[in-house]
C-alpha cells in the first residue's frame, strides 16, 4: 500500500514538473518575444528625441520657414546696413568738397602757442540740423562744412559756406540771423561764452563766408587761407 502511493506521488510529481517545466518554457519563449518587439520601440523613441534636442536641421528649417529661405533673407539684411551707412555718411559729407573736408582735418588740429588745440572736440551738423538749427536753406550752396563743440557748454563752432553768387546775401542774412540769436541766448548763461561769441571772426573770401568761434581766431583764420585761395 505504502509502494503504491509513492507510485502515485511520483506520478503526480512528475506531472508537477512537467507541468512547471512547461510553463517555464513558455515564459522564457514570452519573455524573448517581448523583448524582440519592445526593444526598436524603445529604442526609436530614443532615437528621435535626441534629434528633436540636437539636430540643428530642424531649428535651421523652423528659420528658413519664418524668414522664407535664411539664405535669401539674410543677404538682403546684410545689403540694407551697408545702404543704410552709406545714407548716413551721405548727410554728413554732403556739400562738402575734398578742399573743405581737408581744411576740416588740419584745422582741428591747430594749436595756440601753449601747444593746446584751439577748437575742442567737434562735431559735424547734419544737412537737417543745418537747416533747422543754423536756419541755412542748403539748396543755396555750392560747398560747405558746418562743425560745433560736442560739448553743451562750449560755443565753438566754424562755418563755412559757399553760395551761389546770386544767393549770397540771402544766405548772409541767415547766418547773421543765427549768430545775433545764439550771441543773445549766452549773454545770461555764461560770460566767457558770450564773449567768444561776441568776438566772432566773420569774413568773405573767395566766394565763401566764414564764421569763426574759438579761443584764437586769427590762427585758425590763418589755416583757413591755405585752403580757400
Amino acid at each position: 500500500m505504502d509502494n503504491e502511493i509513492s507510485k502515485k506521488q511520483f506520478i503526480i510529481i512528475s506531472i508537477v514538473v512537467i507541468v512547471i517545466t512547461l510553463v517555464v518554457i513558455v515564459s522564457i519563449v514570452n519573455s524573448k518575444n517581448n523583448n524582440e518587439v519592445i526593444d526598436p520601440e524603445n529604442t526609436t523613441p530614443i532615437t528621435n528625441n535626441d534629434n528633436n534636442v540636437t539636430n540643428p536641421d530642424e531649428v535651421e528649417v523652423i528659420i528658413g520657414e519664418d524668414n522664407e529661405q535664411t539664405g535669401t533673407v539674410v543677404e538682403p539684411e546684410v545689403d540694407n546696413e551697408l545702404e543704410i551707412d552709406e545714407e548716413e555718411t551721405d548727410i554728413d559729407i554732403s556739400g562738402t568738397s575734398e578742399n573743405l573736408s581737408n581744411l576740416q582735418s588740419r584745422i582741428e588740429v591747430t594749436t595756440n602757442n601753449k601747444n593746446e588745440n584751439i577748437l575742442p572736440e567737434m562735431i559735424t551738423l547734419s544737412d537737417e540740423e543745418i537747416e533747422g538749427i543754423i536756419g541755412i536753406d542748403i539748396s543755396l550752396l555750392e560747398d560747405y562744412v558746418v562743425r560745433v563743440a560736442s560739448g553743451k557748454f562750449d560755443v565753438d563752432m566754424y562755418i563755412i559756406v559757399k553760395p551761389s553768387e546770386e544767393n549770397k546775401d540771402e544766405v548772409k542774412t541767415q547766418i547773421n540771423n543765427f549768430i545775433k540769436t545764439y550771441t543773445n541766448s549766452w549773454s545770461k548763461l555764461s560770460a566767457p561764452q558770450y564773449q567768444l561769441l561776441e568776438n566772432i571772426k566773420s569774413v568773405e573770401r573767395k566766394g565763401y563766408l566764414i564764421y569763426l568761434v574759438s579761443t584764437d581766431n586769427e590762427t585758425l583764420m590763418s589755416v583757413v587761407r591755405e585752403f580757400i585761395k
